[in-house]
């Protein structure tokens, strides 16, 4: 099955302040030209192809560095 998701079920999709009930203007914020449409507008357009899902469905893409990792006690057990 295809993913059917729009840009409205986006984290990054925001209402604008000067939004109306019955004209909703939404925009992107992680474009730097936030042009504001109306929520039509954005029912059309699928999602980036960079999103993460919330769902879990998806491995997360982050990788904790281990290079600065230490242990909480070392501090402890060198002083002896």
């Amino acid at each position: 099955m295809k993913n059917q998701k729009t840009c409205l079920d986006c984290l990054n999709c925001k209402v604008s302040a000067k939004s109306t009930p019955n004209c909703r203007l939404c925009f992107c914020s992680l474009k730097e030209n936030q042009i504001r449409h109306k929520e039509k507008y954005w029912l059309k357009n699928k999602l980036c192809d960079f999103f993460e899902d919330m769902s879990g469905r998806k491995p997360l893409k982050f990788i904790f560095p281990t290079h600065n990792r230490r242990s909480l006690l070392e501090a402890k057990t060198n002083r002896k």
